[in-house]
């Protein structure tokens, strides 16, 4: 009912207006049918806005409103319809699936759906046309491959990584390891798990002392690190 042309929704109105839907031999009082309409958009009761249709008309249809949520609302759905589907278009086609595997169904089942159960059963056929050895196929388009990850200049190793962005990220906040905005937090490591990691990698503030939160000159030994500790 949203995508009917302008002047049809009056019509319709008035075609509503009695007890009945007049046929063909029927009085115009007899009621002979019921009218029952499906739109996809919400139903405001716009008066002819893009995407709405009139209020009047929705209002007289709007007696007993049935919502059916989209497949992407309903996912615990989808695995009973792709097994429906494939039986029934396996059968049309003379093509036996013996096997659906996880990854597929869990890719059906992450899946938007911006085309809902028309076009589930769209590529549930697919894939059905597709299949071989009685295995269903992920019939979803190819998505964007991701953009690879940056690689830092100079990182070799995933310990040199990782030395990298320690120390990026205590650059860019002045060296302060605690706090909610210290390098411990940006980093999504505990405070002495980062300050275990520096040591480690042999990552020190270069020529400034230490203060509270912030890290000094390399300390020597665990007993140096246990006095640092306790200072913050």
């Amino acid at each position: 009912m949203g995508d009917i042309p302008a002047g049809t929704p009056a019509q319709t109105a008035a075609c509503t207006a009695g007890t009945g839907i007049r046929a063909p031999g029927q009085r115009p009082d007899s009621p002979g049918g019921r009218a029952a309409g499906g739109c996809n958009k919400p139903g405001s009761g716009g008066d002819g806005e893009a995407g709405e249709f009139r209020s009047d008309l929705y209002y007289r249809l709007n007696v007993f409103p049935v919502l059916l949520p989209a497949l992407r609302e309903r996912r615990e759905d989808i695995p009973a319809l792709v097994t429906h589907f494939v039986e029934m278009l396996g059968r049309r086609m003379g093509r036996e699936i013996e096997h659906i595997p996880s990854e597929t169904m869990s890719a059906l089942i992450s899946y938007q759906w911006p085309g809902n159960i028309r076009e589930l059963q769209n590529l549930i056929e697919r894939a059905v046309i597709l299949s071989n050895d009685g295995v269903l196929p992920n019939p979803l388009p190819a998505t964007e491959p991701e953009q690879p990850a940056a690689i830092v200049p100079g990182a070799t190793t995933l310990r040199d990584s990782e030395r990298t962005l320690i120390l990026g990220t205590l650059e860019g906040v002045g060296w302060v390891i605690g706090g909610p905005k210290g390098a411990a937090a940006k980093l999504g490591l505990k405070r002495t798990t980062l300050i275990h990691k520096m040591q480690k990698l042999g990552i020190a503030r270069p020529g400034l002392q230490s203060s509270e939160n912030v890290m000094g000159p390399a300390p020597q030994g665990l007993g140096s690190f246990a006095r640092h500790l306790s200072s913050n």
